[in-house]
């Protein structure tokens, strides 16, 4: 199991994301497939959703410790892509 670690944007930020972790889901499921705007936003400092910067790897965080629930870290790196896939899609609309 993975342990929760402090993450080094502090524990504000991470409180934050967890208040409005189903928000950010919902709005990172709708820019997955545009090809266009993407999930960059989601990603890097200088980008925010929801006046967040860096919820893209709040997000991958989480949905790696919903994987470890279902599957050791061998089976987990031996997924197929349509797997991880389906799993993150289900992640997301949770």
């Amino acid at each position: 199991m993975l342990r929760k670690e402090v993450d080094s944007r502090g524990s504000e930020w991470v409180e934050r994301c967890k208040a409005n972790e189903k928000q950010l889901k919902k709005l990172y499921l709708a820019v997955l497939y545009d090809k266009e705007k993407g999930t960059r936003d989601f990603f890097g400092d200088w980008f925010e959703v929801l006046g967040i910067s860096d919820t893209g790897y709040y997000l991958g965080a989480e949905f790696i410790r919903s994987l470890d629930k279902q599957y050791n870290i061998e089976d987990i790196g031996k997924l197929q892509f349509w797997e991880i896939e389906n799993h993150v899609i289900s992640f997301l609309n949770d």
